[in-house]
Parts: structure tokens; sequence; C-alpha cells
């Protein structure tokens, strides 16, 4: 059903009445219910929430393998590969040690990163700032490429098969690009 302009006009006015009574308490259900992203997304004004810094990375940089491996990195290399992922964009800190040591910032607001996959990671360390790791710096910190956090029997673990399914995910959103 269309509404012509005078039931646009009455509707809208029913509208703002509603929202300067409801607003935090419909804000608050929103994202209780992880819905706040797309309602804000829906009535175009998303930027609210994730203001445009102007920082893109590029979709055909680096992507930061981080955290203690079992895999081999010559098996995750392998995996990208199948995928058509270029084995010169993969930049891999794999042991406890190196993490604990790796500077994150470095990817900071660096165009050259475009995806930074958190595998486990101690919590004390360089570059972790004011937050309890690393990951939630890089998670809540503006300028970083996207996180993705490889997870395994709910807990943070890289294997073969969530690498794989990470780097399909950031495929398939546009995240990143192959090559």
């Amino acid at each position: 059903m269309l509404l012509d302009a005078n039931e646009l006009c009455v509707l809208e006015d029913a509208i703002r009445q509603r929202l300067a009574d409801d607003l935090s308490r419909i804000l608050c259900e929103l994202n209780r219910t992880g819905e706040l992203d797309e309602a804000l997304a829906k009535w175009g004004i998303d930027d609210l929430l994730h203001p445009d810094t102007g920082y893109q990375p590029y979709k055909n940089g680096k992507i930061l393998i981080i955290g203690d491996s079992q895999v081999k990195k010559e098996h995750l290399i392998s995996v990208a590969k199948d995928i058509g992922i270029n084995k010169n964009r993969l930049e891999f800190v794999l042991s406890y040690e190196e993490g604990k040591k790796y500077d994150i910032a470095k990817t900071q607001y660096n165009e050259n990163y475009c995806l930074i996959l958190f595998g486990p990671l101690p919590h004390s360390g360089i570059a972790k700032g004011d937050f309890g790791s690393k990951i939630e710096a890089a998670k809540q910190t503006p300028g970083y490429p996207p996180v993705k956090m490889l997870i395994a029997n709910e807990q943070l673990k890289i294997t073969k098969n969530n690498f794989k399914q990470a780097l399909e995910n950031a495929l398939d959103t546009g995240i990143i690009w192959k090559g």
C-alpha cells in the first residue's frame, strides 16, 4: 500500500512523537538483540555508529595471521593458494612468544594490510594499550583492518579449516580480493 503525501506527513509526525518518547528504549532493545547496526543501515544513518575515517585498506593487501599455531606455515600457504590468494600477501606470526612481541599497531591506518586473523595470543604484550588484549585493541580502535578470530571448539585456535573459512568469508563479503 502506497501512502499519499498527506498520509506520509501524518505518519512522519506520529513517528517523530513516538521516537521522542521511546528512542532510548528502542536503541537499547536494538543494541541488546544485536540489531542496531542493521537498523541504522536500513535508515541510512549507520555512519553515526561507524563514522567514516577515510581509511580504506587495499583489498589486495597483506593478510596478517597472528597467534600460536600447531598448523605449519606451509599448510596454511597451501590452503590460501587453493582459494586463489598469493602467498606473498600472507604475513605469519605463528608462535605464542612472537605474538606477544609483535606490534600490531603497525597495521593501524596502514592500507597495505587488509585483514588480521587472530589465533591464540597472550593477553599481555605490546600494542594493546588500555585494552585487555591485542585482539580487543584491534577490534575496538579505529584504523585497524578488519579483524577475524579463528575459533575451533569455542576457543581461539588456528586450524586449516577455520583459516580457509575465514579467507572464504572475507572474499565473499568483499573484505579482500583474490590474487
